[in-house]
């Protein structure tokens, strides 16, 4: 009978639509990963041992495990936790006291394939653990009736965002609004794909017919604004072909009302830039 208690790991490719096994890392199943412990390409988990833990790592590009020392800190892991996660795009780790109802925490940073101590922040009421890293290094914790709690430094003032949850489930992901191309695909087919989902969802509202060049030109739209604005721009340009004595819609009619409607976030820029003209 196989041996259980070794892990087997298998990577998934978009691209082939396959799976593959790759190399073990020769530890047995390790502790979850925080969901922000993604950095540069490479993955990290905590590996918890019998008397201290140690850092697993799978680098995507190489697909290759490895494996380096946690930082070294005073106490037991029975007394203090550990959480990875990221600190300005580099490797961070957190000690903290697993009891209390105090919590004092230490970041270290990995720089130059050495652990460095950045700082302590002393005393914090009412917090279990921490979450992650904001802008400005603020800092997002547990708190310890379930909610979500933003704690300044520098200021050492918190703010509870008004988020609960069960105690020790709360999780935090980073969000970047994106298109990827995949399989293949150029970035001319990607637009065009959102062009024809841009399509889709207007074709319930109004009958239209849109040639693939305008198609296309939706897509780069939708990718350097928003998919809404996209949408948004549409049955304008319907009735801009209609005044013009056509039925479908052509590229020159997207491109007019474009000029005539900006997404919302360039029109908080510009009333940002301009707030002095605007604004009294």
């Amino acid at each position: 009978m196989p041996d259980e208690s070794i892990p087997k790991v298998e990577l998934y490719s978009i691209k082939s639509d396959s799976w593959k096994e790759i190399s073990d890392p020769g530890t047995k199943p390790f502790c979850l990963p925080l969901f922000n412990s993604y950095i540069n390409g490479l993955y990290y988990w905590k590996v918890a041992g019998n008397s201290d833990c140690f850092v697993l790592s799978f680098d995507m590009a190489k697909e290759e495990f490895s494996t380096f020392p946690s930082p070294k800190f005073s106490g037991s892991l029975d007394q203090y936790d550990l959480q990875l996660l990221n600190f300005n795009r580099s490797l961070g780790a957190i000690v903290y006291p697993k009891k209390g109802i105090e919590k004092s925490f230490d970041l270290w940073v990995m720089m130059s394939r050495s652990w460095t101590r950045k700082f302590n922040i002393q005393s914090i009421y009412g917090v279990e653990r921490p979450l992650g890293f904001w802008k400005n290094g603020e800092l997002f914790l547990e708190g310890s009736n379930g909610e979500l709690v933003l704690f300044e430094p520098a200021s050492r003032k918190h703010k509870n965002l008004g988020f609960h949850g069960h105690l020790y489930t709360m999780q935090l992901i980073a969000y970047f609004e994106s298109l990827v191309p995949i399989n293949g695909h150029s970035e001319n087919d990607m637009a065009r794909q959102l062009g024809k989902k841009i399509l889709a969802l207007c074709a319930p509202v109004e009958e239209l017919v849109v040639d693939e060049e305008s198609l296309a030109f939706l897509g780069e739209i939708g990718q350097s604004t928003l998919l809404r604005h996209a949408v948004q721009l549409l049955l304008p340009a319907s009735i801009v072909a209609k005044m013009n004595g056509r039925d479908n819609v052509c590229k020159a009619d997207v491109e007019e009302v474009s000029r005539l409607y900006i997404d919302a976030k360039s029109s908080a820029k510009i009333l940002q830039e301009q707030q002095e003209k605007y604004i009294s």
